[in-house]
C-alpha cells in the first residue's frame, strides 16, 4: 500500500522518474555488490576463522579512515559542485575543479602512506597487540594513493549521473575480482594478510577502470574553462564535509577497532560481521542517495523547492519500503544470520539485533546527511556528527569492558539514532521538509 501510492506518483514529475530510475540502476548494482561482499567475508570467516577476520577487518577499517583523511573532504564536496555546475549548464568549470582537486590530494595521500608505512610496526602493536603483525598496513600504504584517487573518480562519474559505471566500480568491481584472487591465492598460501593483500589487488582494478574514463571527460569540458575556486577556498568548503564524512566513518569503525584494543581480534571479527549485516538494511538509503545527491543539490541551487520537497519525500517513503522487511528479518532471526559465518559467530547475535534497531532508525529518518551537505548545510550536519562520536566514544569506551561487543552494539544503536533524529528535526524546523517516514505515524 505505502509504496503502491507512491509509484503513481512518480509518471507526473520527471525529477521523480529520474531519482526512481537512477536508485532503481543503484539498487540493483548495490545488492550484487552486497551478494559480492558476503561471499567475501564468508570466504574470509571460512578459510580464517574469526581471528582472520578480525585481521581483516581492522585493517580494512584503517584503509578506509585513512582514505578519508587523503580524499580531504571532497568525495562529497565534488557531488555538490558538479550537481549545482550541472544545474547552471556550467559543465566546463567541472575540468578546472578536477584538477585542482588532484593536486591536492596526491601529495597529501603520499604523505600518509609514507608515514603509515614508516610506523607499521607501532600501529600493529596498538591495534592488534602484536608488533609483528605489520605486513597488512604496509600493504595498505602501498595502494593508499590510487584508492585515494579511484574515490574521487567514482564520485565524478555518479555527479555527471553515469550511475552504471560508477556504482558498478564502487559495488562490484572489487568482488569480482577479489572472490577469485582470494580463492586462487588461499590454494598456495593462507597467512592471516592474504584477505587485505587479495582486496588491495582487487581495489587497483577501480583505480585502472575509472581514470581513462574521466580523463577522457575532462578533456571534453576543457574549452573555455575558468578557474572554479582557488585551493584555499576549495579545502575552506570541503573540509567540514571532510569532517562530517570522517566522523561518521569513524563512528561506524570505532566498535571494531575499540573492541580489538580492549578485547580480542576474534571478537572484533564477529562484531564486525554483525556490522556488516545490520548494515545490509542501510543498502536502500545508500541506493537512493547515490542519485539524490546531485539532485538534491540540482534542485536547491536552482531554487525548485517544490520539487525539492517532493523528490525528498519520494526518497523517504522508497527508503522505508524497502527496508522494513530486511529489518524484521534480522531481528527475528538473529542467530540464524550469524550462524551463516560460522557457530563461533553465533555469540554476535544480540549485538546484531542492536545494531539492526539503529539502522531501523536510519532508514526512518530519509536522506539526512546528503540533504544538509548538499544545501549548504555541511557545517551543522557537522556538528551534529561531532557530537555523535563523542557520544560513540565514550559509550564504547564505558561498555566494551563491561558488555564486550554487545556494548559497542548498543553505543551504535543510541549514536546512530542521536545523529539521524537530531538532522531529521533540523531540516524540518529550518527548511519545513519532513525526511522522516514510517508509514503508522506519516502520511
Amino acid at each position: 500500500m505505502v509504496l503502491g501510492k507512491t509509484f503513481k506518483k512518480i509518471n507526473s514529475n520527471a525529477h521523480l522518474k529520474e531519482i526512481f530510475a537512477g536508485s532503481f540502476v543503484a539498487f540493483i548494482l548495490k545488492i550484487a555488490g552486497i551478494i559480492g561482499t558476503y561471499i567475501f567475508t564468508f570466504l574470509v570467516s571460512r578459510y580464517y576463522g574469526a581471528e582472520g577476520m578480525g585481521v581483516y577487518s581492522l585493517s580494512l577499517s584503517a584503509l578506509l579512515i585513512l582514505e578519508m583523511c587523503g580524499t580531504l573532504g571532497f568525495r562529497t564536496s565534488v557531488l555538490r559542485f558538479v550537481g549545482q555546475f550541472s544545474a547552471e549548464n556550467k559543465h566546463h568549470k567541472i575540468n578546472s575543479l578536477y584538477k585542482n582537486i588532484l593536486e591536492i590530494i596526491i601529495p597529501v595521500s603520499l604523505f600518509l602512506a609514507v608515514v603509515l608505512f614508516l610506523f607499521s610496526n607501532k600501529i600493529a602493536v596498538l591495534i592488534f597487540h602484536n608488533g609483528t603483525r605489520s605486513i597488512p598496513f604496509k600493504i595498505i600504504s602501498l595502494i593508499l594513493p590510487i584508492h585515494v584517487v579511484a574515490a574521487i573518480n567514482i564520485e565524478i562519474i555518479r555527479g555527471l549521473k553515469n550511475i552504471p559505471f560508477s556504482e558498478y566500480l564502487r559495488n562490484l568491481n572489487e568482488s569480482l575480482f577479489g572472490i577469485p584472487l582470494l580463492l586462487v591465492i588461499t590454494l598456495f598460501v593462507s597467512n592471516y594478510y592474504v584477505p587485505i593483500a587479495t582486496f588491495a589487488i582487487a581495489t587497483a582494478g577501480a583505480f585502472l577502470i575509472s581514470t581513462p574514463y574521466v580523463t577522457k571527460k575532462m578533456r571534453s569540458f576543457s574549452r573555455n574553462a575558468e578557474e572554479l575556486l582557488s585551493k584555499t577556498e576549495l579545502i575552506k568548503i570541503s573540509l567540514p564535509m571532510m569532517i562530517t564524512a570522517f566522523s561518521a566513518l569513524i563512528m561506524g569503525k570505532i566498535g571494531t577497532i575499540m573492541i580489538g584494543m580492549f578485547s580480542t581480534t576474534e571478537n572484533a571479527g564477529i562484531y564486525d560481521v554483525a556490522l556488516k549485516l545490520a548494515s545490509v538494511t542501510s543498502f536502500v538509503l545508500y541506493s537512493i542517495n547515490t542519485i539524490a545527491a546531485p539532485k538534491f543539490s540540482e534542485l536547491y541551487w536552482s531554487k525548485n523547492m517544490e520539487d525539492l520537497k517532493k523528490v525528498v519525500r519520494l526518497s523517504s517513503k522508497l527508503i522505508f519500503g524497502f527496508s522494513f522487511p530486511v529489518l524484521l528479518a534480522l531481528i527475528l532471526f538473529p542467530q540464524f544470520f550469524m550462524g551463516i559465518f560460522g557457530n563461533e559467530f553465533i555469540a554476535g547475535k544480540c549485538a546484531l539485533v542492536f545494531l539492526t534497531i539503529g539502522q531501523f532508525v536510519n532508514a526512518s529518518s530519509g536522506s539526512v546527511g546528503v540533504f544538509l551537505n548538499m544545501t549548504g548545510k555541511q557545517r551543522i550536519f557537522r556538528n551534529i556528527i561531532l557530537l555523535t562520536t563523542l557520544i560513540n566514544v565514550i559509550l564504547n569506551y564505558l561498555l566494551i569492558p563491561k558488555y564486550g561487543i554487545n556494548g559497542a552494539a548498543i553505543a551504535t544503536m543510541i549514536s546512530v539514532s542521536f545523529s539521524n533524529i537530531g538532522a531529521a528535526l533540523y531540516i524540518k524546523v529550518k527548511s519545513n521538509i519532513k525526511t522522516f517516514y514510517v508509514p503508522i505515524i506519516c502520511k
